[in-house]
């Protein structure tokens, strides 16, 4: 009789209690493995974006360190192929390496200025980000 008492007194979780939580707690970690695979992403293309902006900048670094009549700040009309950045290392982002597209036109607005586009492409699971930028070299005199 007192093994009856102590039996109906024990409490604990039922079979369909534990399958709730259990439900509850798939549900939680899909959603975390969702945000966290996003939160990759919006890294990486970051990172990219990043790269794009440091190669603009060294590009404009090295057009300004240019005498002005050099080949490469010579204009090129619309039709005519872009100067571009030879050779172009692979980046490293994130353990896979990314190729990146450097060009520029040149286009001159009088004697002592000229203007400068230069474009950085890359891609990124099949689409192409640019990352477009415009500087203005004068003349040394």
């Amino acid at each position: 009789m007192i093994d009856k008492v102590i039996t109906k007194r024990q409490a604990g979780f039922t079979l369909i209690e534990m399958m709730i939580a259990l439900f509850i707690l798939s549900v939680s970690i899909l959603a975390l493995t969702a945000v966290t695979i996003t939160a990759m992403k919006a890294n990486l293309e970051n990172d990219a974006r990043n790269v794009a902006v440091r190669l603009t900048g060294e590009v404009a670094e090295e057009i300004y360190s240019m005498d002005f009549s050099a080949a490469k700040l010579e204009p090129t009309g619309v039709g005519d192929d872009p100067h571009v950045m030879d050779p172009v290392p692979d980046v490293d982002l994130r353990g896979v390496k990314k190729k990146f597209n450097v060009t520029w036109r040149v286009a001159e607005i009088s004697a002592t200025m000229k203007r400068v586009d230069i474009s950085v492409s890359y891609d990124i699971k099949g689409k192409t980000y640019t990352n477009r930028s415009v500087v203005y070299r004068p003349s040394e005199t």
